[in-house]
């Protein structure tokens, strides 16, 4: 309840956390972005490596563990600052949001782009670093469905919701 459609579990869950141990997290964007960054490092490097279908059961864990690391590390920084200099936690926070926003720009126009591509992403992932799709799934119960971005997350944050509701 009181989440909208359009909110993220990882936005609703970051704020959760924090607002638990009794603090105010602002620097959950430049968290969330430093995740996405060690999910498309491991999506890259070890996903173009095992490029196998069978492959995608090991690297999609391990892109979700990179993801949580790089966002618990980006985190830490200002909870340390915060302990030992007492450093204002939304400031710092904030600060970060901008790093993180800076780090993502350059990379992405830079080591992490296509070569020849004038589009601001990273190369494609490898297949074994793929969400299967929607349509993949339901081709293999018979059901013909377009091919469309839709992937297994919508049922996790269905789920999820559902969940939520019961609660």
């Amino acid at each position: 309840r009181g989440r909208s459609p359009s909110r993220g579990l990882g936005d609703v869950y970051k704020r959760q956390v924090a607002f638990h141990g009794g603090s105010f997290n602002v620097g959950g964007e430049g968290q969330a972005m430093i995740g996405g960054l060690g999910c498309a490092l491991v999506a890259l490097t070890v996903g173009e490596q095992l490029a196998t279908d069978l492959a995608a059961i090991v690297v999609l864990p391990m892109m979700v563990v990179a993801a949580m690391l790089g966002g618990a590390v980006w985190a830490a920084v200002p909870a340390v600052l915060l302990a030992w200099r007492g450093s204002h936690l939304v400031i710092t926070t904030i600060m970060f949001n901008f790093i993180a926003s800076s780090l993502m720009a350059g990379l992405l126009v830079g080591p992490l782009k296509a070569p020849g591509s004038m589009m601001v992403e990273t190369v494609a992932f490898p297949i074994s670093a793929r969400m299967p799709g929607m349509y993949e799934i339901l081709q293999g119960f018979g059901v013909d469905w377009p091919r469309t971005p839709l992937n297994l997350t919508c049922l996790l944050y269905t789920s999820d919701a559902a969940d939520e509701e019961d609660s």
